[in-house]
């Protein structure tokens, strides 16, 4: 590099400093940048439509949260409305904790639209991001990377894309560490409250994957105010009680809707519709029976046979391959580049921030190497411990004295080109109306909405029976409904053949549609020949 590539590359980080000292600004800028820039592609990037299991147990909890409660009382026919991931007595509610559902239920409520809930969620990481990074590099590591995570995780991921989350768990763990660093440099009772609501929100969206970070980072944090009892008692005092308020929070929500604080709803549909465990190093369940063919075909071809595979392996194998699980997640929108700076962590093993949350990232990553499955959005606390060593790496090698300055600025040139790859090239197919491969255009989520706006250009209200075929993938979810089942103008309901005819009393002023996907063809057409006079007598063939 010559002397004349490196005057401009001394420049640049000279004006990004000087911008990155305006702290809030950055902050506030980051939040309206990503939400902003999203809205902006809206006319190559689809409105984003539920398509995994997960997702519509998400939407069913925000929509609960927007009618005021957490869950609400058994359907008399629930049978019709078991769905996956979903809690049908002896209430109804999804089996997730609510983090992400809050943030969904605020789009609702809001906006009339789920998915503004996630772009404020996406929104909030990015920033919480550069503020979590501002208690521990340089301002303008903390500008880059809050850069880098609005437009990595921003407009075409499929955090944004989709309702699975991912952002609300990383807004928790970015708050807590950045509170951390707050109480460890400065004290701040303020940060202290921070603190707490970081371990709320993480608590809430991920709690077993970040449930290790909340501990390390409590026990640290117990350790440094003992030693500082005497004057930081109010420091102390203020988090101490945000995090009882934030158990108390959790614990009142699962007596809220198991009736029990210490069982969680995912333990409760763990005992009615588990098929096998959620870790692999655990024993099988006790096996179940279903009557419900779709949840007997996903559990017995999907759940049983993938826990068997990864359960038979040796424990060596299994680490191994999710550790290549996770490395191949991060390849296709580049994040892979990520791992350079991280080679230099030995350089600085004396840091004692780099230890403490090199420590924190290894015991995560062996937390989720013991789950059955992995999704990106699984990773968000380790993703964001990993976020905050890669830019402590970046600006410790600025400050490096024992090499010559020159060396150092190209070093940190190169490494910073390379975090910004993944972000530009995620950017870039964003930009071209390329977002995540699951979520494109002609997928399950968008044929259904399509069927759903279909129904509707009928007029009163509609049932949808679903029959189950061998040939449907059983991935697919066609029965999901809202909070509030009755009132909904269209409901979907699994066919249950004799048992037909109570549903259609109960709903007696309501069009029948019969649902089969057969392969790649799905075929809807009016449920029996009573209801051809009221104008629905056509078919529908969706490829």
């Amino acid at each position: 590099m010559t002397n004349r590539n490196l005057g401009l590359w001394v420049r640049l980080y000279r004006v990004l400093s000087r911008l990155a000292r305006r702290r809030l600004i950055c902050v506030a800028a980051l939040f309206v940048f990503t939400i902003v820039f999203r809205l902006a592609l809206s006319h190559v990037l689809s409105h984003p439509e539920p398509s995994i299991h997960d997702e519509f147990a998400y939407l069913l909890g925000a929509d609960l949260l927007a009618h005021g409660r957490v869950a609400a009382p058994p359907h008399p026919h629930w049978k019709f409305f078991e769905a996956f991931h979903v809690i049908s007595r002896p209430v109804y509610a999804p089996k997730y904790p609510p983090g992400q559902a809050a943030f969904l239920s605020i789009g609702q409520m809001l906006f009339h639209d789920p998915f503004y809930g996630v772009l404020i969620s996406v929104a909030l990481f990015a920033a919480a991001a550069c503020w979590m990074l501002q208690a521990y590099v340089k301002p303008v590591w903390s500008l880059m990377g809050g850069i880098c995570t609005a437009l990595y995780f921003g407009a075409g991921n499929y955090w944004t894309e989709s309702y699975w989350g991912g952002a609300v768990a990383g807004i928790g763990a970015a708050l807590l560490m950045g509170a951390f660093g707050r109480l460890k440099s400065k004290g701040e009772p303020n940060s202290g409250i921070t603190f707490g609501i970081g371990a709320l929100i993480l608590a809430t969206s991920r709690p077993y994957e970040g449930s290790v970070l909340i501990v390390i980072l409590c026990v640290a944090l117990a350790a440094s105010f003992w030693t500082r009892r005497r004057t930081q008692p109010r420091t102390a005092f203020a988090t101490f009680a945000s995090l009882t308020v934030a158990l108390g929070i959790v614990l009142a929500y699962n007596h809220s809707v198991t009736g029990q604080a210490l069982k969680m709803p995912y333990t409760v549909h763990m005992e009615q519709y588990g098929g096998a465990p959620t870790l692999w190093f655990m024993p099988n369940v006790t096996p179940k029976s279903f009557e419900n063919p779709a949840i007997r075909a996903l559990t017995e071809e999907y759940e049983i046979p993938t826990y068997k595979t990864v359960s038979s392996s040796s424990v060596v194998s299994n680490v191994q391959q999710s550790m290549i699980t996770i490395v191949a997640m991060l390849i296709p929108g580049g994040g892979v580049w990520w791992f350079l700076p991280l080679i230099f962590l030995p350089l600085f093993r004396g840091d004692s921030n780099i230890r403490l949350f090199a420590f924190s990232a290894a015991s995560s990553l062996a937390l989720l190497i013991g789950e059955t499955y992995m999704s990106l959005h699984y990773m968000a606390p380790v993703l964001v411990v990993g976020t905050l060593l890669v830019w402590l790496v970046i600006d410790r090698l600025w400050k490096l004295r024992r090499t010559r300055r020159a060396d150092r600025i190209v070093l940190v040139s190169l490494l910073a080109c390379g975090l910004f790859a993944g972000p530009v090239w995620r950017t870039a197919n964003a930009m071209a109306g390329r977002p995540t491969f699951l979520y494109r255009s002609d997928g399950f989520g968008f044929k259904r909405a399509r069927i759903v706006r279909e129904i509707l250009k009928h007029p009163g209200n509609h049932v949808v029976l679903v029959h189950y075929t061998p040939q449907q993938n059983i991935l697919h979810t066609w029965v999901a409904n809202g909070a509030e089942i009755d009132k909904a103008r269209l409901i979907w309901a699994h066919d249950r053949g004799a048992e037909n005819e109570a549903l259609q009393g109960y709903f007696k002023d309501r069009t029948f549609w019969s649902l089969e996907e057969n392969g790649e063809q799905v075929t809807l057409v009016p449920y029996n020949s009573k209801l051809v006079s009221h104008g629905v007598d056509r078919m529908i063939s969706m490829q």
